[in-house]
């Protein structure tokens, strides 16, 4: 998870939609690490994983963008 040069990595978190708590919560704090430390996460969009990942980088109080697709709307 350190960043030794100046650069942000890349990261994605990839998993289900049916995780358990357990899982949840341990993605949500290494989002919460990777985005803390500079880094960028994507994740795959599976309503599980998607939501811990988004939780845990929304708590690091950093600038966060939302894929595209979660954007549109169907009005």
């Amino acid at each position: 998870i350190n960043n030794t040069n100046d650069r942000p990595r890349k990261y994605c978190i990839l998993g289900t939609r049916h995780c358990s708590y357990l899982h949840q919560q341990i993605i949500e704090l290494l989002s919460y690490a990777l985005v803390l430390t500079g880094n960028h996460i994507f994740t795959s969009g599976s309503p599980g994983t998607n939501a811990a990942a988004i939780r845990g980088a929304l708590r690091a109080e950093r600038k966060f963008h939302f894929p595209s697709s979660l954007c549109a709307c169907n009005v």
